[in-house]
């Protein structure tokens, strides 16, 4: 079974290039950690105006809204922020 991998929207892609360069890196191991455990979800969960069903999960320092594919094993990230 291959593993799961992660990308980003637009808007999160925008976030992670903001941010200064230390961070970037803590930010996509915290991506990463999501991708190599993709059935914890989160809570709590919705679903977005294109059907998508979004969570919300907080991990290593950072708030994540996500969306899990199943089917292509992908974890979108839909946006992140640090509290």
């Amino acid at each position: 079974m291959r593993p799961f991998e992660f990308l980003l929207n637009a808007t999160a892609t925008t976030r992670l290039i903001e941010l200064p360069a230390d961070e970037q890196w803590a930010a996509v191991q915290a991506f990463q950690a999501m991708a190599d455990h993709p059935f914890t979800t989160g809570l709590p969960h919705w679903t977005d105006p294109a059907g998508r069903e979004n969570h919300l999960r907080f991990v290593q320092g950072w708030m994540i809204t996500f969306a899990i594919d199943h089917a292509e094993r992908k974890i979108r990230i839909v946006d992140f922020t640090k509290p």
